[in-house]
Parts: structure tokens; sequence; C-alpha cells
């Protein structure tokens, strides 16, 4: 089963990998790097794919 990364505007499951608010330790600061850094491409990519296929829904 695969995680996925989500804001807090997701439920809290065990699936969802919630963004740390306020990272105090190393680990989660190196952690919260790294995950703001792949949902930004994500975001890219989704645009991208949003521009070349109608079928996709904008907000």
């Amino acid at each position: 089963m695969g995680h996925y990364l989500a804001v807090g505007i997701y439920p809290k499951w065990f699936t969802f990998v919630q963004t740390t608010r306020d990272p105090h330790s190393q680990k989660k600061k190196y952690f919260t790097i790294k995950q703001e850094s792949c949902r930004k491409d994500v975001e890219s990519v989704f645009r991208v794919l949003q521009s070349r296929f109608t079928i996709i829904a904008g907000s």
C-alpha cells in the first residue's frame, strides 16, 4: 500500500502523510523540506497535464 503526501485539509488516515507545521528536530526538518519539494513537483506536473488535457477539472 502506498502513502500519499497531503495537506491539512485531508482526513487523518494512515495512508496520508501530513505536513509537519513546526518541525523541531533535524530529522523532521529534513523530511519537511523533502516533502515540500515533492509536493511542488507534483503540483507542477498536474498544471502541465491540466493545460494539455481538458478532461482534468481545475479548481
